[in-house]
């Protein structure tokens, strides 16, 4: 893209040279086209001195920021919190019961018996320490959720982040544009005074001038929603555009489909939550197993007898009989629970790679589209506005053909600018795992 900005701003030198070596306009037109034309540099550059662009908002910083605030990943985050908390809760023994017991009361007249009992429900068959597998996996599920959410948040940032980049680009090229034929109209007007061109071609680079007006109107509105969009997946931060520091220019990295879609398989955080999701089933059949088995419940007392002057301690201990439900019927639930689980995770892999195939197409596409611009429609569109400058010098062409020229130059760079957005877009789309919308997505 370097080589592409110096060959234009050589364009504009070349049509300030043009204008001042042309002696048919004469001196006073040539000394008004020469005016100073806005380069085109390949940067979107934060103004002022090296003090001001250490506040920069690149790429990385952006999507720190978005970390930090962005609401979706607080509300996971807390999800993590609660499961903990229950999982906690899950591995607690029963509490004892403490209370007033008395019996035999009036016997003889008398208060009968009077005193308190303590009671203690013992848990049996491991059933706390498999609350506390199944907790524990219930946190990791949401950790894992948790992960999701970040990347999806930095999904967004990314994604909007370049659409910014190149909305500003392709409000500086039109800029550039108008700025050109905004110069062509005025020249026209002064040929049109000397009577060496008609009022058509008057027209002509005046209707022009207005449809890349319109256009320009239209980039800087995008911009703006641009900027708005990024600083909504940013949590809402407030961005200064004079601030917004980065490039599409760099080389966009070879991905390869045979490579990318292991890795992405094997780190997935949604494949891993649907994994840790298996796992608490396969817990949860094991708990679900064992509820048939009793737990033991005992209780102590102790008694004064009124009567006889006596005290007297009752102990007494039970379990419940698992003779009309074995819980059966929740371990035949458990049990579809985990086969369901465990066909999630390989259906959500499938969903994965069916989706990386479509990700790669659209790679593959833009990469494709990126080289063929770079490579062939760059060179000769600048070949065609070179050609035309010379056959305009020598004056076998007329003014609106090398407006088309130019016209068609800055058609190959707003196409150049589009397609370099469109390949980082596909880059971070895949390197992301695929996962943007935060937002929406729950």
């Amino acid at each position: 893209m370097g080589r592409s900005f110096v060959r234009t701003n050589r364009f504009h030198c070349l049509i300030v040279l043009l204008t001042i070596g042309s002696s048919c306009w004469g001196d006073d037109i040539a000394m008004n086209l020469a005016v100073p034309i806005p380069p085109l540099d390949d940067q979107v550059e934060t103004p002022g001195s090296e003090a001001d662009r250490a506040g920069a908002l690149t790429l990385d910083h952006a999507v720190s920021l978005a970390l930090q605030h962005h609401p979706s990943i607080h509300e996971k985050s807390s999800t993590v919190d609660r499961f903990r908390g229950l999982r906690w809760n899950s591995t607690r023994k029963p509490n004892p019961t403490v209370g007033y017991q008395a019996s035999e009361i009036g016997d003889n007249g008398r208060a009968g018996m009077q005193g308190v009992y303590y009671s203690q429900e013992f848990v049996t068959a491991n059933k706390l320490g498999l609350n506390g597998q199944i907790g524990g996996w219930e946190v990791e599920t949401a950790r894992w959720q948790t992960e999701v959410q970040r990347l999806r948040v930095i999904g967004d940032v990314r994604q909007r982040f370049y659409d910014l980049l190149a909305a500003r680009k392709r409000e500086e090229i039109l800029h550039v544009m108008e700025a050109i034929l905004q110069d062509g109209v005025s020249l026209t007007e002064q040929l049109v005074q000397a009577g060496q061109v008609g009022r058509g071609e008057l027209l002509q680079a005046q209707l022009r001038l207005k449809e890349n007006e319109l256009r320009h109107q239209n980039a800087g509105t995008q911009v703006l929603a641009a900027k708005r969009a990024l600083e909504v997946v940013m949590g809402g931060e407030p961005i200064n555009l004079d601030h917004v520091d980065g490039s599409l220019s760099e080389a966009v990295p070879d991905l390869n489909f045979e490579v990318e879609l292991p890795k992405a398989i094997a780190r997935h955080p949604a494949i891993e939550t649907a994994r840790a999701e298996m796992v608490r089933h396969q817990w949860a059949v094991q708990r679900e197993q064992v509820e048939p088995i009793p737990n033991l419940q005992s209780q102590v007392g102790v008694q004064y007898d009124n009567s006889s002057y006596d005290t007297i301690v009752n102990l007494q201990f039970g379990f419940e009989l698992p003779v009309n439900n074995r819980n059966s019927g929740r371990v035949a639930a458990a049990c579809a629970d985990y086969v369901q689980a465990s066909f999630r995770a390989k259906r959500l892999e499938l969903a994965l790679r069916e989706q990386f195939v479509e990700a790669f197409r659209e790679y593959g596409v833009a990469v494709q589209t990126l080289k063929q611009i770079e490579n062939e429609l760059l060179p000769l569109s600048q070949e065609n506005l070179e050609t035309a400058q010379t056959l305009y010098k020598s004056g076998e062409m007329s003014y609106l053909g090398l407006l088309t020229a130019q016209q068609s130059y800055v058609e190959v760079l707003l196409s150049l600018n589009t397609a370099r957005k469109d390949a980082w877009q596909a880059v971070s789309l895949i390197e992301n795992g695929l996962l943007t919308n935060a937002l929406t997505t729950q």
